[in-house]
C-alpha cells in the first residue's frame, strides 16, 4: 500500500518547507527554523507523520461519470492529507506535491526508494518571490512586445519543481575529415592572378565529458530544460526527502537508455567544434565525413531545481523557466508585428539616409 509523507514542525506541528536561502527547514506558521537532521529525527520518532493511505479500489460511480479503467487505477495513487484529511491524487510520476485544500506538503516517499532513489539533489536557492521578480525584469525594455502585454498578461501559475535528470559521464573518441582551400591573389600591372590550393585534412581526438545533464521527463520541453544549464554540481547534497518539502517533484519516465541519444548528440556537437577549432589558416573549410565512439559511459539519476512560470496573454499560454539554483531565466515572449515592421522601416530609413549622405559627400568631394 502506498503512503504519503510530510514533515511537521516540532514546535507547533504545522507543515514544514525547505528554505534554500537558510538551508534549513522553515515553519511559516510559527516562523521557527530547524536543521534537516533534527526534523527527520523528530518525524521518525513520536512526531512521525506517515499516515495510512486509502485503498486504490474505487467504488463504481454513476453512469454520468463513467468508470475508472484498470490502466487509470494503476497509474494514479490516492492518498489522504495528514493535516486536513483531504483526498490527494498523484499521477504515476509525481513524488512530491501539496494538498489543494490546506497547502500541506506531501510526498509519496516510496516512489523515490530502491532503484528510483536519486544519487543526489541540488537544493533550491532561488525563492518564489525572486522568480516572480525575474519574470517582471525579463519583460521590461523589450521593444517588440505588444503595447498592452504588461497590463494584460496574467500569471497563471508558478511552481517550484525538482525535475528528474540523467547526468552522463564518459569518454569519446572522434575523428573528422575536411576539404579545405587556400586562395592566393597576385596583382600585376595587367592581370590579377588567382591561385587556389586544395587540401584534404584529417583530425582525431579523445575527449572526456562529465555531468552532461539530460532531463528524464517526457512532459518537459527539452529545449527549455537544456537552456537551464549550467548547474553548480559542487553544491550537490545527498538525497533526502526533506529537500522536497514545499516543492513539487517528479520521477523519471525516460530511462538512461532512452535519453542517451540526446546526450551523444550533444557530445558529438562539442567534439566537432573542438576538432574544427584546430583547422586554421584556410580560405574555406567544409567537413566531409567523420564519426564518434562513446565508451565507459555511466549515468546518474538526480533531481535538479527549477521554477516553471506560465502566463496567459490573449488566450495563449507562455511558459518560462528559471534555474532554481543559479537564477538563470529563459522563455519566449510574444512579438508585436506592428512594432516589428515599424522598427524595420525605421532601420531601413536610417540606413538609406546614411548611404545618401555618403553619396552626397562623395559627389561634392569629386566636384571640389
Amino acid at each position: 500500500m502506498e503512503k504519503v509523507l510530510s514533515y511537521k514542525c516540532p514546535a507547533c506541528d504545522a507543515p514544514l518547507s525547505y528554505d534554500g536561502k537558510a538551508e534549513r527547514m522553515h515553519c511559516e506558521y510559527c516562523d521557527s527554523t530547524f536543521e534537516i537532521e533534527g526534523v527527520k529525527a523528530y518525524n521518525e520518532g513520536f512526531g512521525k507523520t506517515e499516515c495510512k493511505d486509502i485503498p486504490t479500489e474505487i467504488d463504481t460511480p454513476t453512469d454520468v461519470h463513467g468508470e475508472w479503467t484498470d490502466e487509470e487505477t494503476e497509474s494514479i495513487g490516492i492518498f489522504t492529507c495528514p493535516s486536513c484529511g483531504g483526498e490527494l491524487m498523484f499521477d504515476e510520476n509525481t513524488v512530491a506535491s501539496s494538498c489543494p485544500y490546506c497547502g500541506n506538503p506531501a510526498m509519496a516517499k516510496h516512489r523515490l526508494e530502491g532503484k528510483l532513489k536519486p544519487a543526489f539533489v541540488l537544493p533550491f536557492k532561488v525563492t518564489k518571490d525572486e522568480a516572480k521578480a525575474a519574470l517582471v525584469k525579463f519583460t521590461k525594455k523589450k521593444l517588440l512586445l505588444p503595447k498592452n502585454y504588461l497590463t494584460e498578461n496574467k500569471l497563471d501559475s508558478i511552481k517550484g519543481i525538482y525535475i528528474p535528470f540523467w547526468l552522463y559521464s564518459g569518454k569519446a573518441d572522434a575523428n573528422a575529415q575536411y576539404s579545405a582551400q587556400r586562395v592566393f591573389t597576385t596583382r600585376t600591372s595587367k592581370y590579377d592572378i588567382i591561385r587556389t590550393d586544395y587540401f584534404r585534412l584529417e583530425r582525431e581526438g579523445a575527449f572526456d565529458f562529465a555531468n552532461l545533464a539530460v532531463d528524464g521527463a517526457s512532459d518537459m520541453n527539452d529545449a527549455l530544460m537544456d537552456s537551464l544549464e549550467p548547474f553548480d554540481f559542487s553544491k550537490a547534497e545527498e538525497f533526502s526527502a526533506a529537500y522536497l518539502a514545499g516543492y513539487m517533484a517528479n520521477k523519471y519516465d525516460l530511462t538512461s537508455d532512452d535519453c542517451l541519444h540526446r546526450a551523444s548528440g550533444r557530445v558529438k556537437t562539442s567534439a566537432d567544434g573542438l576538432l574544427r577549432s584546430t583547422v586554421n589558416g584556410y580560405t574555406s573549410v567544409v567537413r566531409t565525413s567523420g564519426n564518434m565512439h562513446l565508451h565507459d559511459v555511466d549515468a546518474k539519476y538526480v533531481l535538479l531545481p527549477a521554477w516553471l512560470l506560465v502566463t496567459r496573454y490573449k488566450d495563449k499560454k507562455y511558459t518560462f523557466a528559471m534555474n532554481g539554483q543559479t537564477g538563470k531565466f529563459i522563455g519566449e515572449l510574444p512579438v508585436s508585428r506592428k512594432r516589428f515592421w515599424g522598427f524595420t522601416a525605421l532601420f531601413t530609413l536610417g540606413i538609406s539616409a546614411v548611404l545618401y549622405i555618403l553619396y552626397v559627400l562623395m559627389v561634392m568631394g569629386g566636384v571640389m
